[in-house]
């Protein structure tokens, strides 16, 4: 895991979060690649046992807001479907400058929380 992600508030707080509450886990130090497979590789786990976290930008018919979209690691996300159900007509990745802003976070690096300012 590199510097970036390890300093971040985000994983600091996960870190706290998850310890407070007695949870098992370990910490698998590597960079951000952003992709799932990858990670998946690195893990030493299935693909399928991951979860992606997507933020995107929904707008259209009134809408303008963004979305933290968690999904299974081996599936795609189906924006126009995403787009749809918040009542937009366009839906699409945020930009990494974006993310930053949003999360804290480094880009594909974004973990499934609840952490962020969308």
């Amino acid at each position: 895991m590199s510097d970036d992600v390890i300093g971040t508030t985000t994983h600091q707080r996960l870190i706290s979060l998850l310890t407070e509450q007695e949870a098992r886990f370990r910490v698998v130090a590597h960079e951000a690649v952003g992709k799932c497979e990858a990670v998946s590789e690195i893990r030493g786990t299935d693909l399928r046992q991951g979860a992606k976290a997507l933020v995107c930008k929904v707008k259209g018919n009134g809408v303008k807001k963004h979305i933290l979209a968690i999904l299974a690691a081996d599936r795609q996300a189906d924006l126009s479907l995403l787009a749809s159900h918040f009542g937009g007509l366009k839906a699409s990745l945020a930009s990494p400058a974006e993310v930053d802003a949003l999360t804290g976070c480094v880009f594909g690096a974004i973990p499934p929380s609840a952490f962020i300012r969308i």
